[in-house]
């Protein structure tokens, strides 16, 4: 016969410390989000910030412990194109622990194009929370 556990919150043995999770690895924060400003489901995404064309910021609920996260993310080109690339936070050096900016570009030309807001974004993010 199958069980059900029903809890709101799990702490470890002694009383106060959160569970450590082991043998396995979950996102910390995914995100789906249309154009530049409205998330349409999330885990983890406190919000979600346009910073100009092609540029969209998703913070974190929780902190990372640092910076060394995976993120995982793709988008629909805004422009009327089928397809856009994600470059990461790295390409202005403004990667941090609370949140991640993502670089949408045209690739539709094959190659690197210029900025486009998308219609559609979304992420998955994994790594150890602070």
């Amino acid at each position: 016969m199958p069980s059900v556990l029903n809890v709101d919150t799990l702490v470890a043995a002694n009383g106060t410390d959160p569970v450590t999770l082991t043998k396995q690895s979950a996102a910390k924060v995914w995100v789906h989000y249309v154009g530049g400003s409205a998330i349409q489901n999330s885990f983890s995404a406190s919000s979600l910030t346009d910073n100009g064309i092609g540029q969209d910021q998703i913070s974190f609920v929780s902190s990372f412990s640092d910076t060394n996260y995976a993120v995982a993310a793709s988008s629909k080109d805004g422009g009327g194109y089928n397809d856009a690339m994600i470059l990461g936070a790295d390409v202005n050096g403004t990667l941090t622990t609370s949140a991640y900016e993502f670089f949408h570009r045209n690739v539709a030309s094959g190659g690197v194009g210029n900025p486009n807001d998308v219609s559609i974004g979304q992420a998955s993010i994994h790594g150890d929370l602070a």
